[in-house]
């Protein structure tokens, strides 16, 4: 969905083109300065009356119906059944043009699954699913929040409603934003939590299972003919996985993996699932070395850097998927909803009186950029506690919307593909954030509830099994491609004409990693090259000009050799 209000009305070809990516569908309306494009896999996402634009992406339903037509969207309007977004479930964003009253709304869908940025050119506003086509609007404000970078740098994850763009904000998810033509804003309404500050003294483990399975049958409901899952080797996404295959009994459920080659526990647990669940399995094997490729490419497609190696890898996966199915399930947002990280499990002992075991994550305190605080050596820090229960620590989680549910969606997209995720529904949600702790995690394991619903559909060994984080193996091979990816961005004349970096800090990150490898020296390196890689990528305008003239990216112009 791209569109532009009160700006010299632009080409459609060139967004469409973009998009295409996004599917056949190509419509378009103009009015006297309004633009509206939606490319999609679907007829009929776009809408114009005398009074009214509508245009939509994703699925979304009202009152248990999907919605299949940008008019029917507009009919619920008229009737006031969009008007409170809890109105509204699945994954989606929706723009409302009010022509007579020259005001715009945008509504994404609670979690944020579809992604909808808007940008400010002069008087006029233009907004798009994706913010490469933002960016290449005549006139775009190329200038870098450094605060945002700064963010992305202590968290992994560009902080709620920013971009690296200044000039380019996320429209919050979840709640009705509401801009006039040329009041020179942006939609900045926060959301509302949709998680209860107090959770039920018990939840019956059948309520848990009905909302999983209502909610796969409400996101299959279209009977999409090619369907996967991506596979893990923990029961959040078997659980899916089975749930999907029950609702669609006329077709063969495809599952996909990622991972390193040689006894990863994640290939060998995720393909004993496919193997018991009655899969056609696919595998992805990667080495270090492949990022080369892939890294660029994933952050072209998702924009937002995140999530570290996940993300490449997991590009490499709906690059697989792409040659076997149209829609793709995720088990995405069951930790964090279900208690299932190690932390979650620490915080449980740490509030209880038991032993914790260390958990080390990333110094944040340690910056590239130059005006921050000066950075020592990088160490391993130790998690403390921050909230006084379970519960409390998972609210907080939800109710942080930054994008990286959206980053998947958008790597999904890439490759043609619809993604679904189950455990994003609101009403599973709901339904999971009014879990007690007790029911969650206690001495024994985490996730115990939903463990417990579903081994009313899943053998005892796959709802047993511990999940493992999706990623390669650091080790010298990993070492050996940061060092020489880092090298060739950082020794460059590119990076030291951006006057933005502590070069001193720089070479401690690249020293910590050449004395250890161990997860804060990878993951230093990681946001320092993904930095780089962005800004060569989206602020540089060569690199930018070239990807958009060509449709691709060229990790090898990416990635040019070092400088003198």
């Amino acid at each position: 969905m791209f569109g532009s209000i009160g700006m010299p009305l632009v080409d459609p070809v060139l967004f469409s083109r973009m998009l295409k990516h996004r599917g056949s569908y190509v419509d378009t309306i103009k009015g006297a300065d309004i633009s509206l494009t939606t490319v999609s896999r679907l007829p009929g996402r776009i809408f114009k009356d005398p009074e009214l634009m509508v245009a939509y992406t994703g699925s979304p339903s009202v009152e248990g119906k999907q919605v299949s037509m940008a008019a029917d969207l507009a009919e619920l309007h008229a009737l006031g059944k969009l008007d409170a977004p809890d109105a509204l479930n699945g994954h989606y964003c929706i723009a409302l043009v009010d022509i007579p009253k020259q005001q715009i709304r945008f509504l994404r869908d609670n979690i944020g699954v579809n992604t909808l940025y808007v940008t400010r050119i002069g008087r006029g506003l233009a907004f798009c699913t994706e913010y490469k086509c933002l960016r290449a609007l005549p006139g775009f404000d190329r200038s870098i929040d450094l605060e945002a970078i700064k963010g992305f740098e202590r968290t992994g994850w560009v902080p709620s409603g920013l971009t690296f763009f200044s000039q380019v904000k996320p429209v919050l998810p979840g709640k009705w934003s509401k801009v006039s033509y040329e009041d020179n804003s942006f939609p900045s309404e926060a959301a509302s939590s949709i998680t209860p500050a107090i959770a039920d003294a018990f939840v019956p483990v059948e309520v848990v299972a009905d909302a999983l399975l209502s909610a796969v049958e409400r996101l299959g409901a279209d009977q999409p003919p090619a369907v996967g899952i991506m596979l893990s080797s923990g029961v959040d996404s078997a659980l899916i996985a089975e749930l999907v295959a029950r609702s669609m009994k006329q077709i063969t459920v495809k599952s996909f993996t990622v991972g390193h080659n040689g006894g990863d526990p994640e290939i060998e647990g995720a393909r004993l699932t496919a193997l018991a669940l009655g899969l056609e399995h696919h595998e992805l094997f990667l080495e270090p070395s492949e990022f080369s490729r892939l890294l660029p490419e994933a952050m072209w497609a998702m924009e937002n850097p995140g999530g570290y190696d996940e993300y490449p890898c997991l590009f490499g996966l709906c690059e697989m998927a792409g040659l076997h199915v149209d829609v793709l399930f995720s088990g995405n947002l069951s930790d964090t909803l279900f208690g299932g990280m190690n932390f979650h499990t620490q915080l449980w002992k740490s509030l209880n009186g038991r032993p914790t075991d260390e958990e080390s994550a990333p110094n944040g305190s340690l910056t590239i950029l130059k005006g921050a605080a000066s950075g020592t050596h990088a160490t391993l820090r130790t998690r403390s506690p921050s909230h006084g229960s379970l519960h409390a620590e998972l609210v907080a989680t939800m109710d942080r919307r930054d994008e990286r549910m959206g980053a998947q969606e958008m790597l999904a997209a890439r490759f043609g593909i619809d993604l679904r995720m189950p455990y994003a529904d609101t009403h599973v949600v709901r339904t999971a954030m009014r879990i007690p702790d007790a029911q969650k995690v206690n001495d024994k394991g985490n996730k115990l509830i939903l463990r417990q619903a579903s081994a009313m559909f899943l053998p005892e060994e796959i709802v047993k099994r511990p999940k493992r984080i999706q990623q390669l193996m650091y080790d010298s091979a990993m070492r050996t491609w940061l060092l020489t990816t880092f090298d060739l961005l950082f020794n460059s004349a590119a990076a030291q004409k951006r006057d933005v970096y502590d070069y001193e800090n720089l070479a401690l990150v690249r020293e910590e990693l050449v004395r250890e490898v161990t997860r804060s020296s990878v993951q230093n390196a990681w946001k320092a090259i993904s930095i780089e890689t962005w800004l060569r990528m989206f602020a540089d305008e060569e690199h930018f000009a070239r990807a958009i003239t060509d449709e691709s990216v060229k990790p090898e112009a990416v990635f040019s050799p070092a400088s003198p």
